[in-house]
């Protein structure tokens, strides 16, 4: 089996971090579109009006369900990811901390999420 590097596993940690935090603000542009929609002088009773912000809430609703919500696939590479660095090294804050390397809070979340929790002291509080 082969060693994942600290290098690789900071492209990993930060790959993965970069996709769920873009994910967020996604959802922050949609609730922005359609608070703007809301918010225009075109009247509540307007069909057009009630179309367009409609399809801008099942949008963010879609959105949410199929890339927001950390998917199966995104644990299992994580989960796999650090029971590896466990395998090699042994405890996973130990690794971080003796190679300098702090992650994200997103991909932290995620961590936690399948069992193996970061020490603050391992974690970048903003992506």
């Amino acid at each position: 089996m082969a060693v994942i590097n600290k290098i690789l596993y900071k492209q990993i940690a930060d790959l993965i971090d970069s996709v769920q935090y873009r994910n967020a603000d996604m959802l922050d542009l949609f609730d922005d579109l359609a608070e703007d929609i809301n918010d225009s002088n075109v009247d509540d009773t307007n069909i057009d009006k009630q179309w367009l912000y409609n399809s801008i809430v099942n949008g963010k609703e879609t959105f949410t369900n199929e890339h927001f919500i950390t998917r199966v696939s995104i644990k299992n590479l994580v989960r796999d990811l650090q029971r590896h660095i466990i395998d090699q090294y042994g405890d996973i804050n130990s690794y971080l901390s003796n190679n300098d390397i702090q992650v994200f809070w997103t991909f932290a979340e995620i961590s936690e999420d399948v069992g193996f929790p970061l020490n603050s002291e391992n974690i970048i509080a903003e992506s």
